[in-house]
């Protein structure tokens, strides 16, 4: 999708998956139905369980339903709740919203964190990065993110895991959510690490009229490398130990911690009120790990119908 919107108003699926880039397209769902894309309808079992709420499985890396490729788009839950896996982004222009704005049954999404390896689900939590924003505004004129808030982020981590080996949820886009609820999890809120030019590992090429090939980067490294940062790796967008970052701002609601670990990074402002048990820990900066993404700027790759992540953590 590039320009406009589009609205999904079918209860059948109709796409394998649906991909949003430019950042000039919003894909607005309609209430009680959000199908089109594979998401599948969980019907509420008691009076206490979410409404119009769907489930993206992705069980694969090719089928997530949503992809945002570089600049993003919008997705407008309009008042439905969603369950998925992770959220394939390539940078921070993706933007997740809800216009719904009955403040007593917000959208809620549900983010399990489980890795994949070959390209499958696994049954582990892992490392996760959502460099997805939410709730920003969609208006180039003005400021309306007051009316696309209307969110609650829900993450259950790891119970058997000690606090130390928990997989983290990592958010590094901005957020502007009525709320975030924490089970038994290790959140992280930080600024993220800005992108760069760099050389893939795979390009070769040839010198003046010789056939025989050669690494691009190897070149590079061997006529400019002593000129190098001891931090650059000119294979990768971005590194943790670089200077320059791209500040984030998360403004939430209020924080709810139950048995778990909020972390507050680099280049980061939180604003909002947080609710922790005495089992909860929270910390603002001083040694904790921050965490970076290998495939930056590439989580949607391929035909642009494939999601990928290589998360890092240094302190």
């Amino acid at each position: 999708m590039g320009d406009g919107k589009v609205i999904f108003n079918t209860e059948h699926q109709v796409f394998k998956g649906v991909y949003l880039t430019s950042g000039r397209a919003t894909l607005e769902l309609v209430k009680g139905k959000a199908q089109a894309f594979g998401a599948k309808y969980i019907a509420p079992k008691l009076d206490t369980d979410f409404k119009n709420h769907f489930q993206l499985e992705q069980n694969k890396a090719d089928e997530l339903g949503i992809y945002f490729g570089n600049g993003g788009g919008n997705l407008d839950l309009k008042g439905n709740t969603l369950t998925l896996n992770t959220i394939s982004s390539n940078d921070a222009f993706a933007n997740i919203i809800n216009t719904d704005t009955n403040t007593n049954k917000p959208s809620n999404i549900i983010i399990d964190g489980f890795g994949y390896e070959d390209k499958k689900k696994t049954d582990k939590k892992a490392d996760t990065i959502i460099h997805a924003s939410f709730g920003q505004s969609t208006d180039s004129k003005g400021n309306n993110a007051d009316k696309n808030n209307n969110i609650n982020l829900i993450y259950k981590g790891d119970d058997k895991q000690t606090d130390e080996n928990k997989a983290a949820l990592v958010f590094d886009g901005n957020v502007n959510v009525k709320g975030l609820e924490v089970t038994d999890g290790k959140v992280v809120l930080q600024g993220h690490p800005t992108t760069h030019a760099y050389i893939r590992e795979d390009i070769m090429v040839s010198l003046g009229s010789s056939s025989v090939k050669h690494k691009l980067l190897d070149l590079v490294k061997n006529a400019e490398g002593s000129l190098l940062p001891s931090w650059m790796d000119l294979s990768r967008p971005s590194h943790l130990e670089q200077p320059d970052w791209d500040h984030r701002t998360f403004k939430i609601g209020t924080i709810d911690l139950k048995e778990s670990r909020l972390d507050v990074g680099r280049e980061a402002t939180l604003e909002g009120k947080i609710k922790a048990d005495s089992s909860s820990a929270i910390n603002f900066g001083g040694d904790i790990k921050h965490y970076i993404d290998k495939k930056d700027g590439e989580n949607t790759t391929g035909n642009g119908f494939e999601y990928q992540q290589e998360a890092k953590k240094i302190n």
